[in-house]
């Protein structure tokens, strides 16, 4: 549970604003369990290295086999607080949301709007206010973020 902005970005390895690009659904842990894979199209980072301007994000479950969080959708935007997944392999390069969904942030319309005619800038998000996708978590962070006030690190 996360009582601040804070808090939440100092467990993140990596804070960036990014379009989900492409899903895919796999099962590559175990037979039973869908991991839905995001491919993030980074726009700007706030925290740690994005490397090649993209990065895979695994939640757990999928569209069809849904778990207690909230999914990501291809082509919204989000402002995203992420770990590493410790995984082996391949794997290893992706990253898991920050506190289950407590990390995930959703951009207004304007934004996706522009995300999907691929002309989204680092500029056009400075301004936004992102909306907490999972208010219900229990953790203590605010329901609307602004990339300004995620802090420094």
């Amino acid at each position: 549970m996360y009582d601040s902005v804070k808090a939440i970005t100092d467990d993140s390895d990596l804070v960036v604003v990014g379009t989900v690009a492409d899903q895919k659904v796999v099962q590559d842990i175990d037979d039973e369990t869908d991991f839905t894979l995001s491919t993030v199209k980074v726009i700007t980072t706030k925290k740690g290295d994005a490397g090649d301007e993209t990065v895979v994000v695994r939640q757990t479950g999928s569209t069809e086999n849904q778990t207690a969080g909230a999914m990501m959708e291809t082509g919204s935007t989000y402002l995203l607080f992420l770990v590493h997944s410790g995984l082996a392999g391949d794997l290893a390069s992706q990253y898991y949301v920050t506190g289950a969904d407590a990390g995930i942030y959703l951009a207004p319309a304007t934004a996706k709007a522009k995300a999907q005619t691929g002309t989204v800038t680092e500029q056009d998000i400075s301004g936004e206010t992102f909306n907490r996708v999972n208010s219900d978590s229990g953790d203590n962070l605010p329901a609307t973020l602004t990339v300004d006030e995620v802090p420094a690190s």
